[in-house]
C-alpha cells in the first residue's frame, strides 16, 4: 500500500460503523509496538505480521522502544509529515474477544500493558509504511499508557494514579469525567 493522507479524524478511505465508540478525533491513529506482535501470535496461535496499514491501525516496525511505559498523554510525534499527539490507550471492545475466541484477550491486552494507543491528529499529513516515529514534544508529568491502563483494569481506585491523570491536560474528556466519578466514589467508601 502506498502513501496515505492522515486527516483529523482518520486515514484516507477509512471508515468506522459505530462512531460512539470508535474513531473521532481522540482515536484517529492507532498505534501497536511491533515488539508485542511476537506475545500476541504465540497467544492466538497465528503469526502476527507488523508493517501494514490497515484501516486507522499504523503497525511499523521502526517505532522501535514506542512503549505503553514511556508514552505520556500529550506526547507529540510526527510520522511522515504528519503530527499526532497520544491521548489515550486503546480499550478493546468485544468484537475482538468473539474474533479470536481466548476469553482473557482484554486482559492480554490491558493487564498485560499492551493495549497500544490512540492518537489524535494535530496535523494532517502523508504517511506511509516503515516510517518511524519522531518526538517533538514530552510531556513527562503526565500520566503515561500504561498507567491508564492500571487504573482502567487492575487499580482502579488509584487516587494518586487518578489525580495524576485528571492533571493531565491532553486526556479525553470522556476519560477526565470517568476518573472524577471514580475518585467521588472512592472518596465515599473510604468514608
Amino acid at each position: 500500500m502506498g502513501p496515505l493522507l492522515l486527516r483529523t479524524l482518520n486515514l484516507d478511505g477509512d471508515r468506522q460503523a459505530d462512531l460512539s465508540v470508535h474513531g473521532g478525533p481522540y482515536k484517529a491513529m492507532y498505534g501497536y509496538p511491533s515488539e508485542h506482535y511476537p506475545l500476541l501470535g504465540f497467544v492466538l496461535g497465528k503469526v502476527a505480521a507488523p508493517g501494514k496499514i490497515h484501516a486507522r491501525e499504523f503497525f511499523a516496525p521502526e517505532t522501535g522502544g514506542l512503549f505503553e511505559s514511556d508514552l505520556h498523554i500529550g506526547d507529540r510525534l510526527r510520522i511522515g509529515s504528519a503530527v499526532l499527539m497520544a491521548r489515550q490507550p486503546r480499550v478493546p471492545c468485544y468484537k475482538l474477544v468473539a474474533k479470536f475466541q481466548p476469553d482473557d484477550m482484554i486482559d492480554l491486552f490491558l493487564r498485560g500493558g499492551r493495549s497500544g494507543f490512540h492518537f489524535s491528529v494535530e496535523q494532517e499529513g502523508v504517511v506511509e509504511n516503515g516510517q518511524a516515529f519522531e518526538f517533538l514534544s514530552h510531556e513527562p508529568e503526565a500520566i503515561t499508557i500504561a498507567e491508564m491502563n492500571l487504573l482502567f483494569a487492575t487499580d482502579k481506585y488509584n487516587r494518586t494514579l487518578v489525580k495524576r491523570a485528571l492533571a493531565t491536560s491532553a486526556l479525553p474528556e470522556d476519560w477526565r469525567d470517568h476518573l472524577a466519578k471514580r475518585l467521588t466514589r472512592a472518596a465515599t467508601v473510604e468514608r
